[in-house]
C-alpha cells in the first residue's frame, strides 16, 4: 500500500516515528516536506524516503506533482492552514486517494476556531478521518464536523529509544541524583519564559543552596534569561546531543503558556525526570499526574511554579521514584508504539466506507 505523509517540517522525533512506520510491512511511504527553519543535522533523515521542497519549488506546485506522481492508495496532510496541503486535496488526480487530516491543535474557544468550523467545511467532508495530539485535540475534532469513529489519536510521538538510557546515567551519578533544573523550548513568551524566570527568581530568594537552571532553546527573550543569575544557556541542541545533556539534571520545567501538545516533555519523561508543566501543556494531560511523577501548575501564575520548584528541591529522594515513573507514562509515546497506532489508524480508513 503506497503512502503519502505530507508534513510541514521535520524534527528529530518524527524522523524516528517515520522510521518506525517505514519498518511495518506492507506500506510503501514516501514523506514530502517544506524546508524547516531549524538546522538539524542531515543525519537524521538518513535513510528516509522524504523529499523537501523549498519556498520556490513549493509555489511552483512540485509537491503536488511529486504526490500525483507517486499515486498514493492513502495520503496524510498535517493540517488543512498550507496551502499546498489544500491543493492536493482539490487534484483531480487524487480524488480516488483516501485523505486522513493530522493536527496538534487544542480546543480552546477562541473566534478563529469558531470560524474554522465553516472555513475547513469542505476539506473536512474529503478527509475520511483525523489524527489529534490529546483529549483537547479529540474535542476540536469533534467541534470541526468529525464524528468520533473518524477521530483517532497519536498525532506525535518520540524517540523514547534514545532518550530512555538517561536514567542509568542519572541514577548512577556518583554524587547522586542531579541537582538541577532544565528547560528546553524557544526563548518566547508564549512558552511561559517570562513565568519561569520570576519564578525561578523567587526560588533563589527561598533556597540558599539553589540549582541552577539549564536552558536549551533559542528566541527573543534569550537576554533576559541571560540576566538571571543562576541561568545557564546552552542554545540550541541536535537530537543526539540532547539525550546526553537531559541525563545531566534533575527535574524538567515546561511552562508553556500555549502548548498544542509538547514532545519535550514526552522526551524528558523518556529519560527518566520528573517534570513540572503548566496546565496549558496538553501532553501534561497525558503523562503528568500530580505528585506521582511532576507537579502541574496554572499557565502564567509564577507562584505556584516556584512551589512546585520549591516541593522537587525539597523532596530530592523521591526524585527518581518521580522519573521511573513518568518513564512507564512516556513509554506509550514511543516511536514503536506510535507506528503501530498509525498501522491501526491506516487499517481503519482504508477499510472503512
Amino acid at each position: 500500500m503506497k503512502i503519502a505523509i505530507c508534513w510541514t517540517g521535520y524534527s528529530g522525533y518524527m524522523a524516528a516515528c517515520w522510521q518506525a512506520l517505514c519498518a511495518c510491512r506492507g506500506l510503501q511511504v514516501q514523506i514530502y516536506s517544506p524546508e524547516t527553519r531549524y538546522h538539524y543535522a542531515p543525519e537524521i533523515l538518513e535513510k528516509l524516503p522524504i523529499q523537501i521542497f523549498t519556498a520556490e519549488e513549493l509555489s511552483a506546485g512540485k509537491l503536488v506533482r511529486a504526490v500525483v506522481q507517486q499515486g498514493p492508495d492513502l495520503i496524510f496532510v498535517s493540517g488543512f492552514s498550507y496551502k499546498p496541503f489544500r491543493q492536493l486535496l482539490r487534484v483531480r488526480e487524487l480524488k480516488t486517494a483516501k485523505v486522513v487530516m493530522c493536527m496538534d491543535a487544542a480546543w480552546r474557544g477562541q473566534l478563529r476556531q469558531f470560524a474554522a468550523r465553516v472555513v475547513y467545511a469542505p476539506y473536512v467532508r474529503r478527509t475520511s478521518a483525523v489524527v489529534v495530539a490529546g483529549e483537547r485535540g479529540r474535542q476540536y475534532a469533534r467541534y470541526l464536523g468529525y464524528a468520533a469513529n473518524r477521530i483517532f489519536g497519536s498525532t506525535y510521538g518520540c524517540d523514547y529509544a534514545r532518550f530512555s538510557p538517561a536514567m542509568a546515567v542519572r541514577r548512577k551519578a556518583p554524587e547522586g541524583w542531579p541537582r538541577s533544573f532544565v528547560y528546553i523550548g524557544r526563548y518566547a513568551e508564549i512558552k511561559g519564559l517570562d513565568t519561569l524566570l520570576e519564578a525561578y527568581r523567587r526560588y533563589r530568594r527561598a533556597r540558599q543552596d539553589a540549582w541552577p537552571l539549564h536552558c536549551f532553546g533559542n528566541g527573543d527573550l534569550r537576554d533576559q534569561l541571560l540576566q538571571t543569575e543562576g541561568v545557564v544557556d546552552h542554545g540550541f541542541l541536535q537530537p543526539q546531543e540532547l539525550q546526553e545533556e537531559l541525563s545531566r539534571h534533575g527535574a524538567m520545567i515546561l511552562p508553556s503558556k500555549h502548548e498544542p501538545w509538547g514532545v519535550a516533555l514526552a522526551e524528558a519523561a523518556a529519560s527518566g525526570l520528573p517534570i513540572i508543566c503548566s496546565d496549558a501543556c496538553c501532553s501534561g494531560l497525558d503523562i503528568v499526574r500530580q505528585l506521582y511523577d511532576g507537579l502541574v501548575f496554572a499557565a502564567g501564575d509564577a507562584g505556584q511554579l516556584t512551589r512546585a520548584m520549591l516541593y522537587l528541591h525539597d523532596h530530592r529522594d523521591s526524585l527518581p521514584e518521580f522519573g521511573a515513573r513518568a518513564q512507564v507514562y512516556a513509554q506509550a509515546y514511543s516511536a514503536e508504539n506510535w507506528a503501530r497506532r498509525w498501522e491501526w489508524i491506516i487499517e481503519n480508513v482504508m477499510e472503512s466506507e
